[in-house]
């Protein structure tokens, strides 16, 4: 009778794997009766969301991120990362809240609030600072499902309904925004516990070739 033989595989993980993306494109829409009803789309953009003083429009911004193929392993976390000027908030404390879209916004309602990916509580303290929005579990599905693909994030702040508001006068190219991805790679055996297996594979292979004789 061969003996069953059990071998207890020492399994490790590989470090985790952080991509950081920069948005391809960026940019505001606005409420009537601004005109024009956005600032267009460019990597450059003033991203600027709340409510204007003196010209009474409401302002919710938007972020185009290119997503690779996440080789390797699992999206395990997501961070939105938006770098807030100095002077950039406006008013006390205010929460940013960002959502999913499903194409670039072009007038005020295509930001919508229909898919919650997260928000951030804000203060005068965040002027000059980067706000760092941890995205949900909704966020880490929909990112992994637009690979190879471009998705949008839209954000609305608090301060849209009185004179405050976050991001002002952002339409520099110093200023970051940037979608960090981490990925979590499948966890595989400990090359000695590979050759233990090797070993006990050819000793059964040797055992049964031995009880057939």
């Amino acid at each position: 009778m061969n003996r069953i033989l059990i071998l207890a595989l020492t399994v490790s993980a590989a470090s985790a794997n952080v991509i950081d993306i920069n948005a391809s494109e960026r940019g505001w829409v606005c409420n009537l009766p601004c005109t024009g009803n956005n600032n267009g789309a460019d990597p450059n953009n003033n991203y600027f969301s709340g409510f204007t003083v003196g010209s009474g429009f409401q302002i919710r911004n938007w972020f185009e991120f290119s997503i690779p193929t996440l080789t390797g392993g699992t999206l395990v976390s997501a961070t939105l990362q938006l770098d807030e000027p100095p002077s950039g908030h406006l008013g006390g404390m205010l929460t940013f809240a960002v959502y999913g879209l499903s194409a670039q916004p072009l007038i005020f309602t295509d930001v919508s609030t229909s898919s919650p990916f997260g928000s951030v509580g804000t203060t005068n303290a965040s002027s000059g600072t980067t706000l760092a929005i941890t995205l949900n579990p909704a966020a880490i599905v929909a990112i992994t499902s637009h690979q190879m693909n471009n998705i949008f994030i839209g954000g609305i702040d608090t301060g849209e309904n009185s004179s405050t508001g976050d991001f002002a006068a952002s339409g520099f190219p110093a200023f970051k925004t940037v979608l960090s991805l981490t990925t979590a790679p499948a966890s595989v055996p400990e090359p000695s516990s590979l050759s233990l297996l090797a070993i006990a594979g050819a000793t059964m292979a040797w055992r049964k070739r031995r009880s057939r004789q």
